[in-house]
C-alpha cells in the first residue's frame, strides 16, 4: 500500500512530537517521495516543561501520571494535533527508557494516534539498546499509520461504534492442543453459576460466513494456499465476525469469550509463516480498536502439544504442519506475549489440565471483579 497515494486521496496531514523517536517517525514518512508535502512538522517535547508549555498540558497531571503513561501520551497526541491542526498526530512515551523511580519496565513504549474524534493507544514492549528501541518503535508507528490510511481502515474508523469499552471481550490463545476448549467449558459453568450474561464464539468462525471461510482455511486439500491468502482470509473472517457477532454482543451487555483472535494471526501468519508481524497488523488495521480487554495465553511447549495432538481423531491442515512450524508458533507467542504484557496473561499449559483450568478461571473472575 502506497502511503502517499492515501495522503493525497484524503488530503491528510501528519504531525509528530519532535522527540528523537518523533523525528525518526517523521523522517520515515518524509523519505517517501512527496510525503513531506503532507507532514506538518512537530512540536518540541523533550522535557516535561516543554510538553506543558507547547502542548497546553497540565504539569500537575504529568507529575501525577508520570511521563511514561497512557494518560500522558494521549495528552501529548491531542496537544500536538491541536497545535499543528493536522489530521493525524503521533506521540510516543517511554522509548528512552524510564528512570528508576518510574515503575515501568525498560523497553515499554506507549503510542497514541489521534485522528478526527478518535484516539488509538498501544502499550508495547521492545528489546535492544535505546537507539534500537527507538528505531523499532518508529517502524511500528509508521505501520500503524499506513494501516489507518488504508481504504478499509479509513472507512471503518468512521463507524460510530469506535471507542466502545472492550473490557468484556476476553480471548484465549495458544498453540495446538493447549486445552482452550476445555477451559472455555469450565468458564461457561462458572459464569452461569454467577448469573453473568455471556456468549462464546471462535475464530475463524462464530457466524455462517466466517465458518465458511474457516472450512476453506483448514481443508486438508488446500495445501497450495499461500501465506498471504491465508492471512487475508483470516482478516476477512475477523471483520465479519466482529461486525456481526462480537460488537452487538458487547453492546448488549454480554461477556464475550472467544477462542482465538488477532494474536493468532500475528503468530501463525506473521511469525510462523514469515509474513512479518507488522504486515499482519496492517492487514488487520480495522481490528486494532477492538482488542480484547483480557487475553489468556495458554503456554504449551511444542513437544507436549504434539503428544496431545496424536490422540486427535481428525486432523486439519494446521495439524499436518511440521515440528519446525509448531516450534515457530511457540516462539511467535512468546514474542507477542512480551509485546502486550498488560493485556495478555500467561498460564502454564504444561501443567495438569485441572490446574490449567483453575488458573484460567481464577484470572477471569478476578479480572471481571475490577
Amino acid at each position: 500500500m502506497n502511503i502517499i497515494e492515501r495522503l493525497k486521496e484524503f488530503n491528510f496531514t501528519i504531525s509528530t512530537a519532535e522527540s528523537i523517536t518523533g523525528g525518526l517517525i517523521a523522517s520515515k514518512i518524509c523519505e517517501i517521495s512527496g510525503a513531506s508535502n503532507y507532514f506538518k512538522g512537530g512540536v518540541v517535547s523533550y522535557t516535561k516543561e516543554a510538553k506543558c508549555s507547547l502542548l497546553g498540558l497540565n504539569l500537575a497531571d504529568i507529575e501525577k501520571y508520570g511521563v511514561y503513561s497512557k494518560e500522558t501520551v494521549i495528552s501529548m497526541a491531542k496537544g500536538i494535533k491541536e497545535r499543528t491542526k493536522s489530521d493525524i498526530a503521533i506521540a510516543t512515551s517511554g522509548v528512552a527508557g524510564p528512570g528508576p523511580d518510574e515503575g515501568v519496565e525498560a523497553g515499554t513504549v506507549y503510542f497514541c494516534y489521534c485522528l478526527e474524534d478518535k484516539v488509538i493507544t498501544e502499550k508495547m514492549k521492545f528489546e535492544g539498546t535505546r537507539n534500537e528501541i527507538r528505531e523499532e518503535a518508529a517502524k511500528h508507528a509508521l505501520v500503524m499509520v499506513v494501516g489507518l490510511l488504508t481504504p478499509l481502515g479509513l472507512w471503518y474508523n468512521r463507524l460510530e461504534v469506535f471507542g466502545m469499552n472492550m473490557k468484556n471481550f476476553i480471548t484465549l490463545e495458544g498453540g495446538e492442543c493447549s486445552g482452550k476448549t476445555t477451559i472455555i467449558e469450565s468458564l461457561i459453568k462458572k459464569l452461569e453459576e454467577l448469573n453473568i450474561k455471556y456468549i462464546t464464539t471462535r475464530e475463524p468462525g462464530g457466524i455462517r460466513i466466517a465458518e465458511d471461510i474457516r472450512n476453506i482455511i483448514l481443508d486438508v486439500k488446500n495445501t497450495e494456499m499461500t501465506p498471504e491468502c491465508e492471512a487475508l482470509l483470516y482478516a476477512a473472517s475477523r471483520m465479519q465476525h466482529l461486525s456481526q457477532k462480537v460488537i452487538p454482543a458487547i453492546n448488549d451487555g454480554n461477556v464475550v469469550i472467544c477462542d482465538r483472535f488477532l494474536d493468532s494471526s500475528l503468530v501463525y501468519q506473521g511469525y510462523a509463516r514469515g509474513l512479518g508481524i507488522d504486515k499482519v497488523l496492517t492487514i488487520n488495521s480495522f481490528a486494532l480498536d477492538y482488542l480484547p480487554g483480557l487475553t489468556l495465553f495458554i503456554d504449551v511447549t511444542p513437544d507436549v502439544a504434539l503428544k496431545r495432538m496424536s490422540g486427535r481423531n481428525k486432523a486439519d491442515r494446521l495439524d499436518l504442519e511440521t515440528m519446525d512450524f509448531h516450534q515457530k508458533v511457540y516462539e511467535g507467542y512468546q514474542l507477542v506475549y512480551k509485546k502486550y504484557p498488560e493485556r495478555i496473561k500467561r498460564v502454564d499449559g504444561n501443567q495438569e489440565l485441572d490446574k490449567v483450568v483453575k488458573d484460567c478461571v481464577d484470572i477471569v473472575l478476578d479480572y471481571l471483579k475490577k
